[in-house]
């Protein structure tokens, strides 16, 4: 999956000349055809009339490395480069191993070379700016305060990279909880983002969602997800045919309870989420969405299609119950829950939960996140 697109030129025809002298002098083939040419100069008498003949063939050396080096150019000044960004949180695993597998499904995708040392040159983006860490272990995120102030941190940093690279795609992999997965991603919904996914089988970092595929789109009907709706009281709330959650239905529990408290558990892992636990079956409403099939989301799967479909039943919540309060538990991979956090952004009230010995407790409410720098 490419992922650089060619648009309209902003630089001046005088620009492009300008970079001209640069790129001749700047690069190995026209550094080669100059050796080559001089040393081809200091042939004896006998051999001139064989320097005229190769002559031509160190000319057309250096007009084809200047054309090279201002191509290379191009691609990071005048088009959407891919810029890799790894975040690691709550983790110990190496940020430098995931960024030097981002750099390398890259360039293998975009047909780039020395992209680590040509976004240093043209952009001025070192390694140390593509990487965001925050805590070893899972106590860390439930250092609120803190873990605010890393997210302020993180969409500083990214703002900047967004300066200095305006038409760029950031290609994120991120390791840690799914809880602030989908916080970081509430924070990119205006970004350019190539999501990936290291792949444990085999072991490499795969894009998976690109974030402009319309993570909002309404779906005619569940091709991912069997959903299970039910009361306080553990009857089930029927569903219509096409999956939306009965208006009636909801509207009777809402009124038997005198609460918009809904928690909606969202299961695509092979670990099963306990919707029993005293944590989520006291909170109100249970809506239980489970991927259908072995649990996992399969190699080729179109993983945009999973963040429509919950969205779908969030939307459908936020629509049906009066000033809802809703509570997200979920068993999924990270990088599904960085999408869902680009489609929900941070206009509900929505609390993300992180599972914690035994048991799912809260960790931030979406809109309340706060990012002022």
């Amino acid at each position: 999956m490419a992922l650089q697109h060619n648009k309209p030129s902003d630089r001046s025809l005088i620009t492009r000349i300008k970079d001209i002298p640069e790129a001749l002098l700047e690069n190995r083939i026209t550094a080669f055809a100059g050796l080559g040419a001089a040393a081809a100069g200091l042939l004896p008498d006998p051999f001139k009339a064989a320097y005229w003949i190769i002559f031509p063939v160190f000319i057309l050396l250096c007009i084809f490395g200047t054309w090279y080096k201002l191509r290379e150019k191009h691609k990071y000044l005048e088009t959407m480069i891919a810029i890799p960004i790894a975040i690691r949180i709550a983790n110990k695993a190496d940020a430098n191993d995931a960024l030097k597998s981002l750099f390398q499904a890259i360039e293998v995708q975009n047909n780039l070379k020395n992209h680590a040392e040509n976004l240093a040159k043209y952009l001025h983006i070192d390694l140390a700016d593509l990487k965001f860490e925050y805590g070893s272990d899972n106590e860390d995120i439930f250092n609120t305060e803190r873990l605010q102030r890393f997210l302020t941190v993180l969409k500083y940093g990214m703002t900047q990279l967004q300066r200095r690279a305006p038409k760029a795609t950031f290609c994120i992999g991120c390791i840690g909880p799914t809880s602030v997965a989908i916080a970081i991603g509430t924070m990119l919904a205006h970004t350019r983002i190539m999501i990936f996914h290291f792949d444990s089988t085999l072991k490499q970092y795969i894009p998976i969602i690109e974030t402009s595929r319309h993570l909002k789109e309404n779906v005619a009907k569940f091709e991912k997800f069997e959903i299970k709706a039910l009361n306080p009281a553990g009857d089930p709330l029927n569903l219509d045919f096409d999956g939306n959650i009965s208006e009636r239905n909801i509207a009777e529990s809402v009124a038997g309870t005198n609460t918009g408290k809904v928690t909606l558990a969202i299961d695509v892992s092979a670990h099963k989420i306990n919707i029993e636990d005293s944590s989520i079956r006291t909170w109100g409403d249970r809506i239980y969405m489970r991927s259908i099939g072995n649990g996992t989301i399969a190699q080729g799967e179109d993983w945009s299609q999973y963040c429509r479909e919950i969205f779908k039943v969030l939307n459908t919540i936020q629509q049906q119950y009066s000033d809802p309060e809703i509570r997200l538990v979920y068993s999924m991979p990270v990088a599904l829950g960085l999408a869902l956090g680009i489609a929900t952004q941070n206009y509900w009230n929505v609390m993300l939960t992180n599972y914690d010995k035994g048991t799912y407790r809260e960790l931030l409410r979406l809109d309340k996140i706060e990012l002022n720098y």
